[in-house]
């Protein structure tokens, strides 16, 4: 009866849910008021539509979907690019944390502690501003003014703007280092039915006096982007 709703979110009388689920009427309505007096179901004046318990549910289990495939393509970049640190985050309550962590050269995700990241200054704080709904953006550069928080990694708010900017038309970007050796790239993830799940953070450092970073940049890069296509359409 669970899969009949599942598959009419718009509701079904009584007799039309009997027939989905193929039994009597009288086993219907019997089966259905349990359900609506545990939450599974609800009832809108003679139809009958999925109750937020089974809603709460079905969203719990496509979090633990999700955050398989996102260890699944954190060992994946690990493989392609040998010695990278690799952070997901995510938005818990009002600020951006780390919540996934596989360390270079380590076997197994660190899923622990959470770490709070700096606002602005981070991949993760970053990749939710540019794909976070407007007043939800909005709200944390409220809360966290850029001038404050934004500019002393920045040094000057154009050259925030052209990173988001780039962020949002390639949906990835690398962020700003001191040391030219150390490669931060950051992108969000989606699902296959595009919704924002988090972001992830490639940090490939290499010693001073590395040949070749602009091909290394363009490995990174390119590792990247094929993560996060594959994870959209193979993993969710």
């Amino acid at each position: 009866m669970l899969e009949a709703l599942a598959t009419h979110r718009e509701g079904l009388p009584l007799k039309e849910l009997a027939k989905a689920a193929s039994v009597s009427s009288a086993a219907a309505f019997h089966t259905v008021q349990t359900l609506v007096e545990q939450g599974y179901a609800e009832r809108h004046d003679l139809r009958y539509t999925l109750g937020p318990r089974f809603l709460e549910l079905a969203a719990v289990r496509e979090q633990a979907t999700v955050l398989k495939a996102v260890d699944l393509l954190l060992r994946q970049l690990a493989e392609k690019l040998p010695g990278v640190n690799l952070y997901f985050s995510e938005k818990m309550g009002e600020n951006v944390e780390i919540t996934r962590h596989l360390a270079a050269g380590a076997f197994t995700i660190s899923t622990g502690r959470r770490h709070p990241l700096p606002p602005y200054a981070s991949g993760g704080s970053l990749v939710h501003l540019a794909f976070w709904p407007r007043e939800i953006a909005e709200a944390y550069e409220a809360r966290y003014p850029f001038e404050l928080y934004g500019l002393p990694y920045w040094r000057t708010r154009e050259a925030y703007e052209a990173t988001l900017a780039e962020m949002k038309r390639a949906r990835g970007a690398f962020l700003p280092e001191r040391d030219p050796c150390r490669l931060k790239y950051a992108f969000p993830l989606f699902t296959s039915r595009g919704a924002f799940v988090g972001a992830i953070t490639v940090q490939w450092n290499h010693p001073e006096g590395t040949p070749n970073l602009p091909g290394l940049r363009h490995q990174q890069e390119t590792a990247a982007r094929n993560a996060a296509e594959h994870f959209t359409h193979h993993l969710t």
